[in-house]
Protein backbone atom coordinates (compact mmCIF):
# COMPACT_ATOMS: atom_id res chain seq x y z
CA UNK A 1 0.00 0.00 0.00
CA UNK A 2 1.12 3.30 -1.34
CA UNK A 3 1.90 5.63 1.81
CA UNK A 4 2.83 9.53 1.46
CA UNK A 5 3.81 12.13 4.06
CA UNK A 6 3.44 15.90 3.78
CA UNK A 7 4.80 17.40 6.22
CA UNK A 8 4.31 21.35 4.96
CA UNK A 9 0.61 23.49 6.69
CA UNK A 10 -2.48 22.81 4.34
CA UNK A 11 -2.80 26.02 3.52
CA UNK A 12 0.72 26.63 2.24
CA UNK A 13 0.09 23.75 -0.29
CA UNK A 14 -3.71 24.68 -0.94
CA UNK A 15 -4.15 21.05 -1.13
CA UNK A 16 -3.13 20.32 -3.98
CA UNK A 17 -0.70 17.63 -3.01
CA UNK A 18 -3.30 15.73 -1.28
CA UNK A 19 -5.15 15.89 -4.19
CA UNK A 20 -2.41 14.21 -6.44
CA UNK A 21 -1.80 12.12 -3.65
CA UNK A 22 -5.40 10.52 -3.78
CA UNK A 23 -5.52 10.96 -7.73
CA UNK A 24 -2.84 8.29 -7.51
CA UNK A 25 -4.69 6.24 -5.45
CA UNK A 26 -2.69 6.52 -1.81
CA UNK A 27 -3.08 7.02 1.52
CA UNK A 28 -1.55 10.58 2.06
CA UNK A 29 -0.95 11.25 5.86
CA UNK A 30 -0.21 15.51 6.47
CA UNK A 31 0.98 17.13 9.42
CA UNK A 32 -0.77 20.12 9.50
CA UNK A 33 -1.20 20.73 13.77
CA UNK A 34 -3.83 21.19 15.63
CA UNK A 35 -4.37 24.48 14.96
CA UNK A 36 -7.79 26.16 13.46
CA UNK A 37 -7.91 22.67 12.38
CA UNK A 38 -11.87 23.18 11.36
CA UNK A 39 -11.09 25.75 9.50
CA UNK A 40 -8.41 23.95 7.59
CA UNK A 41 -10.63 20.50 7.10
CA UNK A 42 -13.65 22.64 5.50
CA UNK A 43 -10.64 24.33 3.27
CA UNK A 44 -10.33 21.23 1.69
CA UNK A 45 -13.92 21.09 0.53
CA UNK A 46 -13.14 23.45 -1.98
CA UNK A 47 -10.05 20.11 -3.62
CA UNK A 48 -12.08 17.30 -2.06
CA UNK A 49 -15.81 18.27 -2.74
CA UNK A 50 -18.57 18.98 -0.18
CA UNK A 51 -19.15 17.59 3.25
CA UNK A 52 -21.25 14.74 3.63
CA UNK A 53 -23.70 15.22 6.59
CA UNK A 54 -24.01 12.26 9.49
CA UNK A 55 -26.33 12.53 12.32
CA UNK A 56 -23.92 13.30 14.48
CA UNK A 57 -21.93 16.27 12.34
CA UNK A 58 -21.35 19.69 14.10
CA UNK A 59 -22.23 18.66 17.68
CA UNK A 60 -19.03 18.45 18.84
CA UNK A 61 -17.16 20.39 15.93
CA UNK A 62 -18.76 22.74 13.17
CA UNK A 63 -19.96 22.03 10.46
CA UNK A 64 -19.68 18.27 8.83
CA UNK A 65 -17.08 17.17 11.28
CA UNK A 66 -17.92 14.10 13.70
CA UNK A 67 -15.98 13.57 16.89
CA UNK A 68 -14.57 10.02 17.52
CA UNK A 69 -13.54 9.77 21.03
CA UNK A 70 -14.56 7.62 24.31
CA UNK A 71 -14.87 10.54 26.39
CA UNK A 72 -18.21 10.79 28.37
CA UNK A 73 -17.95 14.89 28.59
CA UNK A 74 -18.65 14.27 24.39
CA UNK A 75 -21.47 11.80 24.04
CA UNK A 76 -23.48 11.68 27.13
CA UNK A 77 -26.08 9.81 26.66
CA UNK A 78 -24.62 6.77 26.91
CA UNK A 79 -25.30 4.92 23.69
CA UNK A 80 -22.51 2.72 22.05
CA UNK A 81 -22.09 4.29 18.90
CA UNK A 82 -18.73 3.62 16.56
CA UNK A 83 -17.61 7.03 16.88
CA UNK A 84 -17.77 7.06 20.83
CA UNK A 85 -16.47 3.62 22.30
CA UNK A 86 -12.73 2.63 22.76
CA UNK A 87 -13.74 -0.93 20.91
CA UNK A 88 -11.41 -2.50 18.16
CA UNK A 89 -13.41 -1.50 15.00
CA UNK A 90 -12.76 -4.24 11.87
CA UNK A 91 -12.02 -2.75 8.84
CA UNK A 92 -14.83 -1.31 7.31
CA UNK A 93 -15.45 0.81 4.13
CA UNK A 94 -18.33 3.75 5.80
CA UNK A 95 -21.74 5.06 4.91
CA UNK A 96 -23.08 1.99 3.56
CA UNK A 97 -26.28 2.81 5.80
CA UNK A 98 -26.35 6.25 4.80
CA UNK A 99 -28.51 7.65 1.73
CA UNK A 100 -24.95 9.37 0.04
CA UNK A 101 -21.95 7.60 0.23
CA UNK A 102 -18.09 9.75 0.75
CA UNK A 103 -15.91 9.59 -1.40
CA UNK A 104 -12.74 10.89 0.50
CA UNK A 105 -12.33 10.04 4.13
CA UNK A 106 -10.34 12.23 6.33
CA UNK A 107 -9.30 11.23 9.55
CA UNK A 108 -7.46 14.37 11.53
CA UNK A 109 -5.68 13.35 15.56
CA UNK A 110 -6.58 15.65 17.77
CA UNK A 111 -4.99 13.38 20.65
CA UNK A 112 -3.71 10.10 20.67
CA UNK A 113 -4.96 7.03 23.28
CA UNK A 114 -2.64 6.70 26.20
CA UNK A 115 -2.31 2.92 25.30
CA UNK A 116 -3.68 1.15 21.47
CA UNK A 117 -5.90 2.69 19.35
CA UNK A 118 -3.79 2.34 16.25
CA UNK A 119 -5.60 2.93 12.77
CA UNK A 120 -6.07 -0.41 10.48
CA UNK A 121 -5.73 -0.30 6.68
CA UNK A 122 -6.50 -3.00 4.20
CA UNK A 123 -6.45 -2.06 0.25
CA UNK A 124 -9.59 -3.42 -1.61
CA UNK A 125 -7.23 -4.49 -4.41
CA UNK A 126 -5.20 -7.28 -2.23
CA UNK A 127 -9.08 -8.47 -1.42
CA UNK A 128 -9.94 -8.88 -4.86
CA UNK A 129 -6.68 -10.35 -5.56
CA UNK A 130 -7.11 -12.97 -3.69
CA UNK A 131 -10.69 -13.37 -4.40
CA UNK A 132 -10.01 -14.13 -8.02
CA UNK A 133 -6.82 -16.36 -6.93
CA UNK A 134 -9.44 -18.58 -4.85
CA UNK A 135 -12.85 -18.19 -6.47
CA UNK A 136 -14.24 -19.28 -9.34
CA UNK A 137 -16.57 -16.40 -11.93
CA UNK A 138 -19.82 -18.49 -11.07
CA UNK A 139 -18.95 -17.96 -7.00
CA UNK A 140 -17.71 -14.30 -7.30
CA UNK A 141 -20.71 -13.08 -9.72
CA UNK A 142 -23.47 -13.04 -7.10
CA UNK A 143 -20.80 -10.42 -4.87
CA UNK A 144 -22.40 -7.62 -7.64
CA UNK A 145 -25.79 -8.39 -7.06
CA UNK A 146 -27.89 -4.78 -6.06
CA UNK A 147 -29.09 -7.16 -2.60
CA UNK A 148 -26.11 -9.02 -2.08
CA UNK A 149 -25.96 -7.95 1.79
CA UNK A 150 -29.05 -7.22 3.72
CA UNK A 151 -27.06 -4.23 6.42
CA UNK A 152 -29.20 -3.45 9.41
CA UNK A 153 -27.74 -0.97 11.74
CA UNK A 154 -30.85 -0.12 14.37
CA UNK A 155 -34.18 0.35 12.48
CA UNK A 156 -32.48 1.23 9.48
CA UNK A 157 -32.15 -1.95 6.74
CA UNK A 158 -30.53 -1.70 3.01
CA UNK A 159 -29.56 -3.89 0.48
CA UNK A 160 -25.97 -3.25 -1.13
CA UNK A 161 -23.70 -4.93 -3.30
CA UNK A 162 -20.19 -6.32 -1.87
CA UNK A 163 -18.85 -4.69 -5.29
CA UNK A 164 -19.89 -1.94 -7.78
CA UNK A 165 -18.38 -1.07 -11.62
CA UNK A 166 -17.78 2.34 -12.32
CA UNK A 167 -17.28 2.64 -16.52
CA UNK A 168 -14.22 4.85 -17.33
CA UNK A 169 -14.96 4.50 -21.46
CA UNK A 170 -14.00 1.23 -22.39
CA UNK A 171 -11.88 0.63 -18.93
CA UNK A 172 -13.92 -1.14 -16.14
CA UNK A 173 -12.84 -0.30 -12.31
CA UNK A 174 -14.05 -2.05 -8.92
CA UNK A 175 -14.97 -0.56 -6.08
CA UNK A 176 -16.52 -2.12 -2.41
CA UNK A 177 -19.52 -1.27 -0.31
CA UNK A 178 -18.94 -2.99 3.15
CA UNK A 179 -20.86 -1.79 5.74
CA UNK A 180 -19.88 -4.14 8.09
CA UNK A 181 -17.97 -3.01 11.67
CA UNK A 182 -19.18 -3.84 15.24
CA UNK A 183 -22.14 -2.16 15.81
CA UNK A 184 -24.02 -3.22 11.82
CA UNK A 185 -25.99 -6.78 11.30
CA UNK A 186 -24.68 -8.04 7.88
CA UNK A 187 -26.56 -10.92 6.52
CA UNK A 188 -25.12 -12.34 2.71
CA UNK A 189 -27.28 -13.76 0.39
CA UNK A 190 -27.09 -17.29 0.54
CA UNK A 191 -25.07 -17.42 -2.84
CA UNK A 192 -22.66 -15.03 -1.06
CA UNK A 193 -22.18 -16.59 2.17
CA UNK A 194 -19.06 -18.32 1.52
CA UNK A 195 -16.99 -15.70 -0.39
CA UNK A 196 -18.21 -13.05 2.00
CA UNK A 197 -16.90 -14.39 5.32
CA UNK A 198 -13.90 -15.34 2.82
CA UNK A 199 -13.88 -11.75 2.46
CA UNK A 200 -14.40 -10.90 6.58
CA UNK A 201 -11.63 -13.74 7.58
CA UNK A 202 -8.98 -11.67 5.00
CA UNK A 203 -9.36 -8.18 6.59
CA UNK A 204 -8.79 -9.58 10.10
CA UNK A 205 -5.75 -11.00 9.45
CA UNK A 206 -3.40 -8.91 10.66
CA UNK A 207 -0.87 -10.11 7.68
CA UNK A 208 -3.20 -8.53 5.40
CA UNK A 209 -3.25 -5.07 7.41
CA UNK A 210 -1.01 -1.84 7.85
CA UNK A 211 -1.21 -0.36 11.45
CA UNK A 212 -0.13 2.93 11.92
CA UNK A 213 -0.36 5.34 15.08
CA UNK A 214 -1.76 8.73 13.74
CA UNK A 215 0.02 11.55 15.78
CA UNK A 216 -1.67 14.72 17.16
CA UNK A 217 -1.79 17.02 14.51
CA UNK A 218 -1.89 14.20 11.77
CA UNK A 219 -4.32 13.82 9.51
CA UNK A 220 -5.23 10.61 6.76
CA UNK A 221 -7.22 11.19 3.44
CA UNK A 222 -7.86 8.24 1.44
CA UNK A 223 -10.88 7.18 -1.33
CA UNK A 224 -13.08 5.48 0.92
CA UNK A 225 -14.37 2.20 -1.10
CA UNK A 226 -10.59 1.66 -2.34
CA UNK A 227 -8.96 1.42 1.12
CA UNK A 228 -11.03 -0.25 4.20
CA UNK A 229 -10.50 1.10 7.61
CA UNK A 230 -10.38 0.20 11.22
CA UNK A 231 -9.05 1.10 14.47
CA UNK A 232 -7.36 -1.19 17.55
CA UNK A 233 -9.01 -0.94 20.88
CA UNK A 234 -7.16 1.58 22.80
CA UNK A 235 -7.14 2.89 26.77
CA UNK A 236 -7.59 6.58 27.93
CA UNK A 237 -5.74 7.54 30.96
CA UNK A 238 -6.68 10.85 33.28
CA UNK A 239 -3.71 12.45 31.47
CA UNK A 240 -4.81 11.58 27.66
CA UNK A 241 -7.51 10.76 26.08
CA UNK A 242 -8.13 9.65 22.54
CA UNK A 243 -9.85 12.09 20.44
CA UNK A 244 -10.63 12.01 16.41
CA UNK A 245 -12.33 13.98 13.61
CA UNK A 246 -13.94 12.61 10.66
CA UNK A 247 -14.58 14.72 7.54
CA UNK A 248 -16.91 12.49 4.84
CA UNK A 249 -15.62 15.00 1.66
CA UNK A 250 -18.14 14.01 -1.91
CA UNK A 251 -15.40 13.93 -4.26
CA UNK A 252 -17.63 16.18 -6.52
CA UNK A 253 -14.54 18.54 -7.42
CA UNK A 254 -13.02 19.81 -10.28
CA UNK A 255 -9.97 18.84 -8.46
CA UNK A 256 -10.84 15.12 -8.62
CA UNK A 257 -12.76 15.50 -11.91
CA UNK A 258 -10.19 12.52 -13.44
CA UNK A 259 -10.05 10.24 -10.58
CA UNK A 260 -11.54 6.60 -11.55
CA UNK A 261 -12.60 4.96 -8.58
CA UNK A 262 -11.51 1.70 -7.67
CA UNK A 263 -8.93 -1.08 -8.77
CA UNK A 264 -8.89 -1.92 -12.65
CA UNK A 265 -11.71 -4.73 -13.09
CA UNK A 266 -10.88 -8.40 -13.96
CA UNK A 267 -13.44 -9.37 -16.09
CA UNK A 268 -15.96 -11.94 -15.38
CA UNK A 269 -19.45 -12.59 -16.73
CA UNK A 270 -22.18 -10.73 -14.54
CA UNK A 271 -25.18 -12.62 -16.25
Amino acid sequence: MDINFVRRNIVDIQALEIVQHINNHSLVIVDIGNDNIENKLSILQEQLGSYVYHKHSGKHHRDGLVAISASPELYKDKVLRPQNTSRIQNPHTDGATENIEPIILGLHCLERAEQGGESIFVPVSSIVDALWNNFSESELSPLFAPDACCIKRGDRVFKRPVFSLHHYGEEVYITMTQGYHEFTHVIPSEECTTTYEYIIEFVRDVRNQTRLALMPGQSAFFINNELMHGRLEWIDSPQRTRHFIRAWYDGNSPSLKDLKLGVPFKRISLD
